[in-house]
């Protein structure tokens, strides 16, 4: 009972962070306004489809911390019967190579199966999410360069071709190469995107951010923004 209200704690502690969205002025796209988390997610159909209450509870889902297993007590040992003598035990014995098996009579497995296979399906389900966060805690790490980031993000302008690496809890890391635009409707004029990801988030790296280089300047690259150049639908060229 003290796991369970643990994990209604921390649950509650992680939601009330990602509480509420904000709709793009397209009306295509909802935006988390939890604090330091702005991610955007995509609603095509439409503020009027009702889809946008489904993609924010997903993105609300994957903040919550992963139950702890559900172990289950091995059984006791079935007592033995104790054994009772009978006509059969004083029988005389009977020589096996001239005793033929009585004709439709099959060899048998034993009844049960193991301990492991008796875990419900949702229980295996949790453990292996678990064991999936601990190999990407485990996996290779990549180190952030703060200042590098701040320096390359205050020369970096809309419309710069750039490679930038992130480093995801759930995706792991990746590189994206793209156009850089600058944030849609409601958010932060200064804010600069590139291939859907944030690259800074009130003048600082954005938290998934690790690396970002500049790999041609505005108007010395073939990758042009399409106009309009502000819209949020807009993720990059490449």
């Amino acid at each position: 009972m003290t796991a369970v209200l643990d994990f209604i704690d921390a649950a509650a502690a992680a939601l009330a962070g990602h509480s509420s969205y904000a709709w793009n002025k397209a009306g295509t796209r909802i935006r988390c306004n939890g604090e330091g988390c702005a991610d955007i997610l995509d609603v095509p159909a439409g503020p009027d489809s009702g889809d946008a209450v489904a993609a924010f509870a997903r993105h609300q889902a994957e903040q919550l911390p992963a139950p702890e297993p559900v172990h289950i007590k091995d059984q006791a040992p079935e007592q033995p019967v104790a054994e009772v003598e009978c006509a059969a035990d004083y029988a005389p014995a009977v020589d096996p190579e001239h005793d033929p098996e009585p004709e439709g009579e099959q060899d048998t497995e034993p009844a049960g199966e193991p301990m492991e296979q008796a875990l419900s399906e949702t229980t295996l389900a949790r453990h292996d999410a678990r064991e999936a966060e601990a190999d990407h805690a485990a996996g290779p790490k990549l180190r952030r360069d703060t200042k590098a980031l701040t320096a390359t993000l205050e020369e970096v302008k809309k419309g710069d071709r750039v490679s930038a690496t992130f480093d995801h809890p759930r995706y792991g890391i990746f590189t994206v190469e793209g156009t850089v635009i600058k944030g849609g409707a409601g958010q932060d004029r200064n804010q600069l995107m590139v291939a859907g990801w944030h690259l800074n988030l009130n003048a600082r790296a954005a938290k998934h951010l690790h690396r970002l280089t500049i790999l041609a300047p505005a108007g010395k690259h073939e990758f042009a923004i399409p106009k309009p150049s502000e819209l949020t639908e807009h993720v990059g060229i490449g």
